[in-house]
């Protein structure tokens, strides 16, 4: 963790913690890659398959041939900066993967998938992360405590942070108009 305050965990002096949590934000797509390659190994999913196989959605307005290795580098034109991108619908704190995908589905891509990299900050590695609950029959974030936080021990580390651990987490902070600015993570 890195600490830019120098001992505090926000620009108001609040100390950090033991405890003090941050949010992990694309630090977040090495473990979903690492639930795809685990579900990989055990011919659960093929990074050639394309999305469509797993969620029909994509089937539609030229998605059909996104596969899941387009997703994991950054190739599937899926919300990459261009038009996609500006008209992309937010993930609310209610929307759950299987209620968002569908709404991705119905984005314009950016460019045909397999033809450029271009990275995506979000839509792609949510898309993977829908697939890891189909493929492996569990809820996301239960797949990844039993796979990947449990046998860690990362008692403290979640996809979605329950409640009673949000008073621990750090400031998030962005830069606007020049400015660093406190986030609602």
């Amino acid at each position: 963790v890195v600490d830019i305050w120098g001992g505090v965990r926000d620009e108001k002096g609040q100390p950090w913690e033991e405890d003090t949590m941050a949010m992990s934000f694309s630090t977040s797509k090495g473990i979903v890659s690492t639930l795809i390659h685990i579900l990989a190994d055990r011919a659960m999913i093929d990074y050639d398959e394309t999305v469509a196989h797993y969620w029909p959605e994509f089937a539609q307005g030229g998605k059909g041939g996104i596969t899941v290795r387009d997703l994991l580098t950054h190739g599937s034109g899926l919300v990459s900066g261009g038009l996609g991108a500006s008209i992309a619908p937010q993930r609310g704190p209610s929307d759950t993967l299987a209620t968002f995908i569908p709404r991705l589905a119905a984005v314009p891509l950016d460019f045909q998938p397999g033809t450029l990299w271009r990275y995506s900050g979000q839509a792609g590695f949510d898309v993977l992360s829908r697939i890891v609950e189909i493929a492996s029959g569990q809820p996301f974030d239960r797949f990844l405590q039993d796979r990947i936080f449990g046998p860690c021990g990362m008692t403290s580390t979640w996809f979605q942070v329950p409640g009673s651990a949000t008073a621990r987490l750090s400031t998030n902070y962005a830069v606007m108009g020049g400015v660093l600015l406190p986030i609602d993570p």
